[in-house]
């Protein structure tokens, strides 16, 4: 059988990385929060302009990117939808965190490569 394995060429994402981006999802967390992990000489967590409600934001891209991270706030939980498929077409890892301001925020992450998506998981992108 095939294992399927990714390598970051840069190495892991530093794991506090993934945490401050959901502490600033969690301060907003009435609604739907965009942020790019890029690299350009090392990894670092952008917050573009945007527009947001509680369901859906719109947002600036930014070069570099390597990880596109998005929320869904409350008790809405962790996956995908028709849009986000239909926005996900570049060469990149994308993650949704859901129940954004719960107790307990839950994951889906999957690599994009041009419209076609394997799943993926955090300790697999994130160190730590």
């Amino acid at each position: 059988s095939l294992d399927q394995q990714i390598q970051l060429i840069h190495g892991k994402i530093p794991g506090w990385l993934g945490e401050l981006a959901l502490n600033i999802m969690e301060a907003k967390k009435d609604q739907e929060i965009y942020l790019a992990i890029t690299h350009d000489k090392e990894y670092q967590l952008k917050f573009p302009a945007q527009q947001a409600d509680s369901s859906h934001v719109t947002y600036t891209t930014v070069p570099n990117t390597v990880v596109e991270l998005h929320s869904h706030p409350g008790e809405l939980g962790a996956f995908f939808s028709l849009q986000d498929r239909e926005d996900e077409q570049g060469y990149k890892i994308f993650v949704v965190l859901g129940h954004v301001g719960d107790d307990v925020p839950d994951y889906e992450a999957k690599l994009g490569i041009y419209g076609h998506f394997a799943p993926m998981k955090w300790d697999e992108v994130f160190d730590g």
